[in-house]
C-alpha cells in the first residue's frame, strides 16, 4: 500500500491523524507491517488496494475497532491504540467509518430516519421532535429527493446512492 510521506508535510499544523509504525499479523502473514502516514485536517486520503491488502484493517484501526499489534494511530494527538473501549467512547462521537455496502449496514427493521436520529438523541441529547426535525435537514443536505418521505423509509426502499448518503 502506497500512502503519502508524514514528511511531507514540513512546517503544517499537527496531523489529525498521524498513523506511525502500526502492525498487524494474522498468524505468519504481515497485513499491515510498518505503515506510516499523516491526514491533515481538511484533506481527504483514499486507500486503494488488493482485496485482503488491509484497507479497511486500517480504517477499522483509525477508528479504534480494531487491535493494533503494534504503532500508533494519533486522532488530534491521542493515540488511540493506547486506549481502553471506555476511554474511545467519547470520541467516537466524532470518528466515522462509512462502510462500501451501505445497505447491508443500514438496519432494515427500522426506518431511515429512526437510525439517523438514534446517533442525534444519544450523543447529542437531542429530543425526539428535535432528532426529527434534524434528520430531514440532514437529508435535504446530501441532497435526497422528498427526505421527509425517505426518512419514513426502510433500507430496501433506497437506491445504492441514496443509501450511502444516509451512512
Amino acid at each position: 500500500m502506497s500512502l503519502p510521506d508524514p514528511s511531507a508535510h514540513p512546517g503544517r499544523s499537527e496531523a489529525l491523524y498521524a498513523v506511525r509504525g502500526l502492525c498487524r499479523r494474522f498468524g505468519d502473514r504481515a497485513v499491515l507491517d510498518n505503515l506510516s502516514f499523516d491526514v491533515m485536517r481538511g484533506e481527504c486520503l483514499a486507500v486503494l488496494g488488493r482485496s485482503g491488502s488491509g484497507k479497511s484493517l486500517t480504517l477499522r484501526q483509525l477508528n479504534g475497532l480494531d487491535e493494533a499489534e503494534a504503532g500508533a494511530v494519533l486522532f488530534e494527538g491521542t493515540d488511540l491504540v493506547q486506549l481502553t473501549e471506555r476511554q474511545l467512547y467519547p470520541l467516537r462521537r466524532r470518528i466515522a467509518m462509512l462502510f462500501q455496502q451501505p445497505q447491508v449496514m443500514l438496519d432494515p427493521t427500522a426506518t431511515v430516519g429512526a437510525q439517523i436520529a438514534e446517533p442525534l438523541r444519544l450523543h447529542l441529547g437531542m429530543d425526539r421532535p428535535s432528532a426529527g426535525r434534524r434528520v430531514v435537514e440532514l437529508l435535504r443536505e446530501v441532497g435526497i429527493p422528498e427526505p421527509e418521505y425517505r426518512a419514513r423509509n426502510y433500507a430496501f426502499q433506497l437506491s445504492g446512492g441514496m443509501a450511502q448518503r444516509v451512512m
